[in-house]
């Protein structure tokens, strides 16, 4: 019956398992096709988007690219997903891929009503931002115990154990767990992140190279090989991985120089391959298992998973091989099918029971291990065994598996009849009936009790040791007697490979230290390699017990810093440890505060204020030059003492009362105090601010003080509020000034305004009478021009014409834009300018002009010479247009501070110089005096009838430094 049964249960799971593992081998293979032509985000809107899920028997699915999450199915939510996601990363585990039936459980993650209780992580190694999540849904069960775990046996009143109540039956729910995955799963979810990782790599890179870079990561045998399809004949080798070599016993070379052949080993038959061929022509994924013998002929078996590769335009390149060594696999099975016949003499101790866990047959091995005969034992359940110290976890994985239907195998301690307590290996199965129903189970059980005690102690002696290594920050690396690297930790390889120095991380104990030293010799930092090498064979000689160097290493981007420490070997080893330390932190921070400590001491010195730290006892920290001169001592003197020490007992009891007023208040406080200073004796008003101190954690560390001399500012106050008071009394009386010069200041602006009005309609009237004039004339012969054009006439007469009319015209407008403001005024003075209106005054009106200048400087500023010029081309105007004279004089002289410019001509005269009206087309008399007035100048007139006009004109010259300088 046993042999039926065991026969049943094998070639069950080997029939479930081929489905399964073929039926997941297909989820891939379809998934990496659409990936072929779709990007990952849009294949989970694409038709294949249910693979995702049943690649691995999965309820839902999360895409995470950088910080964007994709999500399809059942799966927790957006900030949970991130949660779980940072908390795996935390684990020191394998960074690419991680598996859970309890994610709360092993993540410690809080629990969450999500109904999601399991998930399988995936990582690309080259992308680790892109990561690919399963979840599984919860799975809520019970389980039936008889008799409860945290009370194995009831005593009665007696002190008696009582039976019925101690194996009465109890029902435990379950939470928080899922299906457990299975290992095929498992294989499924990890080649897939392999074959997406491939296929990402083949947009980038030329295809063999990606398959060599991602498939030498996976820790299957990979083989490469031609596409070729024809019968009869072989592909060849392109590429095969480390682990293909290592599992083949042939080397990389010589697999290159052999055909395909042997990827099916002697047993695969003519039909079977012919078969394979027929699979890759329809671009599908095989799956085969096939014995194979190594390079000296020992025989393996492998489970292959052979995927053709497609190039850009759909044809297959290549095909790879994803192989497993599964010869420990296949021997089980084999031991399994011989187990069968010859259960009773087996070594490993079996039990079988039904699905109420009650015993129905053990073997005779099982007697020797535990002690108990099969008459103790039939019929009643394998708790009698247990040792209590098997975790309740490791029990509920294990009815949850058997409830899935798998195989559970794990390790148990439990006890003998004795009482001594004893390892097994178990492997438990469920057995089911034709129908596919679990009618039992089965259990074979090795006592690993002498093993377990032997990896306890290696493990724990090398796991000791590993973790002292690899937790320590520094870059550690033992020597040997001979100075050669016997081991380094992950610090020092995770520095190398930063370092583009792979090949010492990769190779580090394949060389000596001296040799590292050696190469460092060519660099900028050779002394220090001299001496690092020469501290080392100290330490070997052991003529010196410990070595420190501190160097400044080559890099890149920033300099750092180490310290490297030598230690001798403890006896009876022999050897020394080089520890690297990185103290660039440190460094930078020594400089830095070397260089703030110095900023600070320069300004504290610099400032003339007061500046000193006391601790909250009242001894002074600190102090700068100023503070010293207070006190009459220096600051090395002031430093450890307190006011006591250096002012009388009212000052100190004054001073120590503000400082506690600051550390009361908690904050800044200002006070004004009067100071005498110890090093001349003068007093001081000083205004004092106190600051409470406080370290990084809030605490009170101390109190600051600055104080600065307000003694000019308080005397400077005083001062203010007597010229205060002197200010308002004289500004009652300049009130009343004020009021008189605002009449006046009015009456000044009317007499602006007309003015301003008479420049404008004097400068109309010169462009209306001179140039309007010449414009219409132009206009006119532009008609005429018009009507010979149209007549077909062309007169260049008329051009001509327009021509002059159009130079006068312009010469005018220069002309008169000059005697506004001639740029020769500005440029050279008002005396050039004056010579320069007078060829104007010729050229324009016909008037005769001499300019006399007695040759005195005549400081002048551009507001004075441009009124003045002004002033006296408005008199000429005036002259030629009404004077009846051609000829006019002008004459330039400086009285003393002043100048003095004469106009005079031997006109007409006036009759009532005093009364003079406004000119139509200048300035006027009274507007010329109420300018020349505004520059605090004067106008004089003196005119008969019939004797001519005489004007003068007093202006005060400037006397600044800046002011211009008018020349002769």
């Amino acid at each position: 019956m046993f042999e039926d049964i065991a026969a049943l249960i094998e070639a069950t799971q080997i029939r479930q398992r081929r489905e399964r593992e073929y039926g997941l081998a297909l989820h891939r293979r379809r998934l990496v096709d659409a990936m072929g032509v779709h990007d990952f985000k849009s294949l989970m809107q694409h038709e294949s988007r249910a693979d995702l899920l049943e690649v691995v028997g999965a309820d839902g699915f999360a895409l995470l690219v950088d910080d964007s999450i994709q999500t399809m199915g059942v799966t927790p939510d957006a900030d949970r997903i991130r949660d779980l996601q940072t908390r795996r990363r935390a684990l020191q585990t394998d960074p690419t891929f991680f598996a859970s039936s309890a994610l709360t459980h092993d993540l410690g993650a809080p629990e969450c009503n999500d109904g999601v209780a399991g998930a399988i992580f995936v990582s690309l190694r080259d992308r680790p931002d892109i990561t690919m999540i399963w979840f599984r849904n919860e799975r809520y069960h019970s389980i039936r115990w008889a008799g409860d775990p945290e009370h194995a046996h009831f005593v009665d009143e007696s002190g008696r154990i009582s039976p019925r109540k101690s194996f009465a039956q109890f029902l435990q729910n379950i939470r928080g767990q899922c299906q457990a995955w299975s290992q095929a799963e498992l294989d499924s979810a990890g080649e897939l992140g392999s074959l997406i990782e491939i296929e990402v790599q083949h947009r980038y890179k030329a295809e063999l190279n990606i398959l060599q870079t991602v498939l030498s990561r996976v820790n299957e045998a990979i083989l490469v090989t031609e596409p070729n399809f024809e019968p009869g004949q072989s592909q060849k080798i392109l590429w095969v991985s480390e682990t293909f070599e290592r599992l083949s016993g042939f080397n990389a070379e010589e697999l290159t120089e052999m055909r395909a052949d042997i990827m099916f080993g002697p047993k695969t038959g003519a039909a079977d391959l012919a078969r394979i061929g027929e699979q890759f022509a329809r671009r599908e994924a095989v799956r085969v298992e096939v014995l194979r013998q190594t390079k000296d002929g020992k025989p393996f078996w492998v489970d292959m998973d052979i995927l053709p590769v497609l190039d850009r335009t759909g044809q297959v390149a290549q095909l790879i091989s994803i192989e497993r060594d599964i010869t420990a696999r296949r021997q089980m099975e084999e031991s399994l099918r011989k187990l069968s016949t010859a259960i009773e003499q087996s070594p490993a101790s079996v039990v079988i029971t039904d699905l109420d866990a009650k015993i129905e047959y053990v073997n005779p091995r099982f007697t020797e291990v535990t002690g108990y005969s099969a008459a103790e034992v039939i019929g009643k359940n394998p708790r009698i065994i247990q040792s209590q110290e098997t975790s309740r976890e490791t029990f509920l994985a294990l009815w949850n598996t058997l409830m899935n239907g798998d195989i559970w195998s794990g390790e148990l301690l439990n006890r003998r009849k004795n009482g001594e307590l004893y390892w097994e290996e178990s492997h438990i199965a469920p057995v089911k009936n034709p129908d596919g129903i679990v009618t039992h189970y089965v259990a074979v059980n090795l006592d690993i009790t002498e093993r377990k005690n032997a990896e306890r102690a290696l493990r724990a002696s090398e796991a000791f040791t590993k973790t002292i290594l690899d937790s320590i920050p520094e870059h550690i690396c033992v020597l040997d007697p001979q100075g050669r690297i016997v081991s380094v930790n992950k610090a020092w390889c995770q520095f190398a490979e930063n370092n583009e120095a792979a090949w010492l991380a990769e190779n580090s104990t394949s060389f000596s230290y001296r040799d590292i030293c050696i190469a460092s010799t060519d660099q900028a930092d050779s002394r220090i390699a001299i001496d690092a090498w020469a501290g080392i064979e100290s330490i070997l000689k052991k003529t010196s017990d410990h070595f420190v160097l501190d160097y400044l290493c080559d890099s890149p981007d920033t300099p750092r810093w180490f310290r490297m420490n030598v230690y001798p070997m403890i006896a009876p080893c022999e050897g020394a440890v080089v520890a690297h330390e990185n103290i660039t932190e440190r460094k930078l921070m020594e400089i830095s505060l070397d260089n703030e400590r110095t900023q600070l001491r320069t300004l504290l010195e610099t400032i003339p204020d007061l500046v000193w730290l006391k601790t909250p006892e009242g001894v002074y920290l600190t102090c700068n030059t100023a503070f010293a001169l207070f006190l009459g001592a220096t600051a090395a003197e002031i430093v450890g003492k307190s006011d006591r020490d250096f002012l009388d007992e009212e000052q100190a009891a004054l001073f120590r009362d503000k400082d506690r007023a600051a550390i009361a208040a908690g904050r800044p406080c200002i006070s004004d105090e009067t100071m005498t200073f110890a090093h001349d004796g003068h007093r001081a008003f000083m205004a004092t601010i106190r600051t409470p101190m406080l370290d990084h954690s809030g605490a009170l560390i101390g109190v600051l003080g600055i104080a600065r001399d307000i003694t000019e500012r308080m005397e400077a106050e005083a001062r203010i509020k007597t010229i205060n008071l002197q200010l308002a009394e004289q500004g009652r009386k300049l009130e009343q000034r004020v009021i008189e010069r605002t009449e006046q200041l009015r009456q000044l602006a009317v007499k602006t305004t007309l003015a301003e009005e008479r420049e404008r309609q004097a400068i109309a009237a010169d462009l209306h009478d001179d140039l309007g004039q010449m414009l219409h004339v132009a206009k006119i012969k532009l008609g005429t021009l018009s009507k010979s054009l149209r007549d077909g006439c062309f007169s260049e007469s008329l051009i001509a014409d327009m021509n002059a009319i159009l130079s006068e015209a312009s010469g005018m407008v220069r002309s008169l834009t000059s005697q506004l403001s001639p740029p020769v005024l500005k440029d050279l003075g008002l005396v050039p300018a004056l010579g320069w209106l007078a060829d104007e005054m010729r050229r324009i009106y016909s008037l005769n002009v001499t300019v006399e200048d007695d040759g005195a400087p005549k400081p002048l500023s551009g507001a004075q010479s441009a009124i003045l010029f002004r002033a006296v081309r408005e008199l000429l105007i005036n002259v030629s247009k009404h004077a009846r004279t051609d000829r006019a004089e002008v004459r330039v002289q400086r009285d003393d501070s002043q100048i003095v410019i004469t106009v005079a001509d031997k006109g007409i005269g006036m009759t009532d110089p005093r009364g003079a009206t406004h000119s139509p087309k200048g300035f006027g008399l009274s507007s010329l005096r109420e300018r020349i007035a505004f520059l605090k100048g004067a106008v004089t007139i003196d005119s008969n009838p019939g004797g001519g006009t005489v004007v003068t004109l007093h202006m005060q010259l400037e006397s600044a430094p800046a002011a211009a300088s008018e020349g002769a």
